[in-house]
């Protein structure tokens, strides 16, 4: 019967709705469209011409099949319904065609058997011989059934998996991750390119499908800069900068970017290729670098050092008009200078100097304030993109001790001074963890030296609140999105970043005297764990600072392919960027 269905809708465009929480913003793309729903959406999108069932569900989900199954039975969708069977063999045909999954190892998990995550999907383009691959979701037998069809285009809707979860879903339940989910889709995108090379496939309003299913001209070629003093690797945990240039790698590399890292050779970061450009022997100076602050020489023999190497490695692979990331501003300009048919962009300034001709900002507050200091109107193509952080590197507890977090620089003006006296005033019990010493201290501070990445996520998830009380308008204040991920409230001056990342009384308190914070201090149990983490997962994920960048970089290739301030993109359906999510 499934030989029926090929080709059927040659040349057409197809919708295939999934059950994500952005399935409520979806509008049409173009008329006139074939469409599919699998699973829940029956309820949402009641005129289907196909729909695909697997799930059994829960039965504490008031949709599911178990607590609903005389209407799902019921459901009559204009032409066709499909049920699966390998993994739920209480759905049952029904008068409509049943489908068989690929034989994939199963495997035990939370009361029920899932698809082996490290046996590959075995897709199929013709179902006749070969029934379609479940690869752990109806999504994929469906997908398998609209190509069989003919369509020219898919339009996914809805699709919003993470690494970890569905967005919106209780974060107790990992099925996503133990199944590999995102693995599944990045399989399947493999796939589609060779099996069917002439079909688009657009998801609308993306979350953890960003930056997949690319067109070719779409795959953007990075030379990512890493930080001379430190080596991208997890270990370096004190320095924003080499935390975000090695998450960047990673998810520009995974969306299907060229991506070349230019650092240490003991660097540990997911990339098209790793070209080592320093050494130990380079970074001599900086050996004690978990005792020591950085010195800020950008003509020292570690800069001089990684500048040359670069430069030398960078000739090997440039293309004209390849994107060159000085993530450490300044101190990358001799590169970048090296390579005028470049695109250089300073991709996070966090300091308060800039030269590229495209920046992209840490926070609002500092774009303005450089641009007030150089004098110059805004710029359309420069951005503020804010930290970013991977949730999975950090521990949540909603139960929190009684002990507050100093973390960072141990020296005045990143406010040790001020959070010692705090303590002395308040008598609360304070841990001081970063690099630097202090000398006396009182009886109620335990100072607990470099916090390496396990360290920091326990004593940030532990802590009633993280004090950071920077004397100057910090730029960012990456330790205050890091508390909050970690469902830890902040207490943190009224000025620079921290006006963009703690929400006054919802996940912190901005305060301008001794008074204010003392109040904050004797207070913070006001502050709910569960906003502070919300908070950070909707807008300071690697999946946000991915859709960001994206689309940043979309626009800068426009400047010089043609699509100018003037130009117009028809496949837009949302701007990426400013937008974020406030709790309450």
């Amino acid at each position: 019967m499934i030989s029926a269905y090929h080709n059927v809708h040659a040349g057409r465009s197809a919708v295939l709705f999934l059950s994500g929480p952005t399935l409520a913003q979806y509008v049409e793309p173009e008329p006139d469209l074939v469409t599919c729903g699998v699973n829940t959406v029956m309820f949402h999108r009641p005129e289907l011409d196909y729909f695909f069932l697997q799930d059994v569900g829960r039965a504490s989900h008031a949709n599911s099949y178990v607590s609903r199954q005389n209407e799902y039975d019921a459901f009559k969708p204009h032409i066709a319904k499909f049920y699966g069977s390998t993994l739920c063999k209480s759905l049952h045909g029904g008068g409509s065609t049943p489908y068989q999954f690929s034989h994939a190892k199963l495997i035990k998990h939370s009361g029920a058997r899932i698809e082996d995550p490290e046996v590959p999907a075995d897709f199929s383009a013709d179902l006749v011989n070969k029934p379609p691959a479940a690869a752990g979701s109806v999504t994929f037998p469906a997908l398998q059934f609209l190509l069989w069809t003919g369509v020219k285009k898919i339009y996914i809707v809805g699709a919003d998996i993470t690494d970890n979860r569905r967005v919106g879903e209780d974060t107790a339940i990992q099925d996503y991750a133990n199944q590999n989910h995102l693995g599944r889709w990045r399989e399947f995108e493999s796939w589609v390119g060779v099996a069917y090379p002439n079909v688009e496939i657009v998801p609308l309003n993306p979350v953890g499908l960003v930056g997949m299913f690319k067109k070719k001209e779409d795959r953007q070629r990075f030379h990512v800069l890493g930080i001379p003093h430190t080596i991208t690797s997890a270990e370096f945990t004190h320095c924003a900068y080499t935390q975000k240039v090695r998450r960047f790698c990673k998810f520009m590399t995974e969306a299907g970017h060229t991506v070349y890292h230019y650092g240490h050779e003991r660097s540990d970061v997911v990339c098209t290729e790793h070209i080592a450009v320093s050494d130990d022997k380079s970074m001599a100076a900086y050996a004690d670098w978990k005792n020591k602050s950085y010195n800020g020489n950008l003509y020292d023999k570690c800069n001089k050092v990684f500048t040359s190497r670069a430069i030398s490695e960078i000739t090997k692979r440039f293309k004209r008009r390849d994107f060159i990331l000085c993530w450490y501003g300044l101190g990358h300009k001799r590169i970048a200078d090296k390579f005028p048919d470049s695109i250089t962009v300073e991709p996070s300034i966090g300091t308060f100097n800039s030269f590229a001709p495209f920046r992209v900002f840490e926070s609002y507050a500092l774009m303005h304030n450089i641009y007030g200091a150089q004098n110059v109107k805004p710029k359309s193509y420069d951005a503020v993109i804010p930290g970013f952080l991977d949730p999975g590197e950090f521990t949540y507890r909603s139960k929190k001790e009684d002990w507050f977090l100093y973390l960072g620089r141990v020296e005045p003006l990143k406010g040790i001074d001020v959070a010692l006296d705090i303590a002395r005033r308040t008598g609360c019990k304070l841990k001081v963890a970063g690099q630097g010493r202090i000398g006396k201290v009182p009886p109620n501070v335990d100072v607990v030296g470099y916090a390496d990445a396990a360290m920091k996520a326990d004593l940030l998830s532990r802590a009633a609140a993280l004090i950071v009380l920077s004397l100057y308008c910090e730029p960012f204040g990456y330790t205050a999105i890091e508390a909050a991920i970690s469902g830890t409230p902040v207490i943190c001056p009224d000025w620079g970043g921290f006006t963009e990342t703690v929400l006054h009384g919802l996940t912190g308190y901005r305060c301008r005297n001794m008074d204010q914070f003392d109040w904050a201090v004797r207070n913070i149990q006001n502050i709910k764990p569960e906003t502070c983490r919300q908070w950070a997962l909707d807008n300071y994920t690697v999946e946000q600072a991915r859709a960001r960048y994206e689309e940043y970089f979309k626009q800068l290739r426009g400047v010089f392919f043609g699509c100018d301030f003037n130009g117009s993109d028809p496949s837009r359906v949302d701007i990426v960027g400013p937008k974020r999510l406030y709790s309450s």
